[in-house]
């Protein structure tokens, strides 16, 4: 019963070390390393990745009244629809 509580508390850590990895790859504008890109929107350059349950999605938004780009990282399950 111990190594089962080892190795599950192992993999979950593995999976969040993946996660947090991919998502402060995409915040700081690189690209991630254990996600796929999965889509690109034509709203200014969104784009959606997808991990080992998770996807990470990467806003960018341009205004156009004063050429503003701002860009918004949402980290959710693997279900998570894109929602400009």
């Amino acid at each position: 019963m111990k190594k089962i509580i080892i190795s599950v508390i192992t993999i979950v850590i593995i999976w969040v070390i993946l996660m947090s990895t991919d998502y402060y790859l995409i915040k700081t504008n690189e690209n991630p390393i254990f996600s796929v890109e999965i889509a690109v929107y034509k709203d200014g350059g969104s784009k959606e990745y997808c991990g080992l349950g998770y996807k990470i999605i990467k806003y960018v938004k341009m205004n156009s009244e004063n050429d503003d780009i701002s860009t918004e990282v949402r980290l959710g399950p693997w279900f998570m629809k894109y929602s400009p």
